[in-house]
């Protein structure tokens, strides 16, 4: 997503991505990208790897050059670990075709490359690189720019990059997580009895959700269904057919005769109520944390189902 959003040839905005994307670089330590970029190549190959007392070679995640020979190296980690001399590799090489270049580090958290792969760490290298010699840059700056330019962008990749900034969002959300219980021993024993209880809270919660539904529903038809993982309510409609409102993960309508209900369900015999992950019980989507939050002040997110249902299907007295 990165190098196809910094390729002027590769849609309508042109250059505009790749201008936002050298501001969030320090404007005194990269060269000038300029806007007839030549190549963005991902994995790009610069040979086979050689350690020796002048390392080289590898594949550089993210490669950019401009029509005047200017390189921009972007190397990508976030759960792989960095690799022998992996960035002095990158800058002997270019250095050895007598490019001039910036080296990219991105990471979650915009951390500092290791001294494994400055090459410091290696006993033979005599000319290791320096923190210095490396821009860092974080996924929460690239978050604040896929922000910027999104609005330049058509519908499409609009839409794409706002999937990807919600990949964002839970990967820095999981390592700020995993980083917060691992800091102590009292948050990961509190960790350890969350996970054991886990699926009986999301039962919990979809009984919960089932009960206030079916008391908005009340003088409607209704039936409580539970297996002990779906639960759900059946609810008889005017056509005497019935429709079974569950949740598994998610929130969604089931019906065996959909023919006779003069309804067309999105996928046949079924639906998901809202949009697909709107109401997901599993990992607490938006709508569940709202019902959370909201349960004992109107209750306005099974209000919201309970009149969907009614508006949409001719429920039963």
């Amino acid at each position: 997503m990165i190098g196809f959003l910094i390729n002027p040839n590769s849609h309508e905005a042109g250059a505009y991505c790749l201008q936002e994307f050298m501001k969030l670089l320090p404007a005194d330590r990269v060269g000038v990208m300029h806007e007839a970029v030549n190549k963005v190549i991902l994995e790009y190959d610069l040979g086979p790897v050689i350690i020796n007392e002048h390392p080289k070679g590898g594949r550089i995640d993210i490669y950019v050059e401009d029509a005047f020979g200017y390189a921009m190296a972007i190397e990508n980690k976030i759960y792989a670990g960095d690799q022998e001399c992996q960035l002095l590799r990158y800058h002997n090489t270019l250095e050895d075709r007598k490019q001039p270049h910036t080296l990219v580090y991105l990471t979650l958290f915009g951390k500092t490359p290791s001294k494994y792969s400055l090459g410091s760490a290696t006993e033979t290298i005599q000319t290791p690189l320096s923190p210095d010699d490396v821009i860092t840059l974080s996924y929460g700056k690239i978050n604040n720019w896929l922000t910027a330019i999104k609005g330049k962008c058509n519908s499409s990749i609009a839409y794409n990059i706002e999937q990807y900034q919600c990949l964002i969002q839970k990967l820095i959300m999981k390592e700020t997580v995993i980083n917060t219980l691992l800091s102590s021993g009292n948050n990961y024993s509190c960790a350890v009895k969350i996970a054991e209880y886990i699926e009986d809270c999301r039962i919990g919660l979809k009984r919960m959700f089932i009960h206030d539904l079916k008391e908005a529903l009340s003088g409607f038809a209704t039936n409580v269904i539970d297996d002990g993982k779906i639960v759900g309510l059946s609810i008889d409609l005017e056509s005497n057919v019935k429709i079974d409102v569950l949740i598994d993960w998610r929130l969604y309508i089931s019906c065996k005769e959909p023919d006779l209900i003069e309804v067309r369900l999105e996928n046949g015999t079924w639906e998901y109520v809202g949009s697909y992950d709107e109401y997901n019980f599993h990992d607490c989507s938006s709508q569940v944390k709202r019902y959370l939050s909201t349960r004992n002040d109107g209750n306005p997110v099974v209000a919201d189902v309970a009149s969907y249902l009614r508006s949409k299907f001719r429920l039963k007295l």
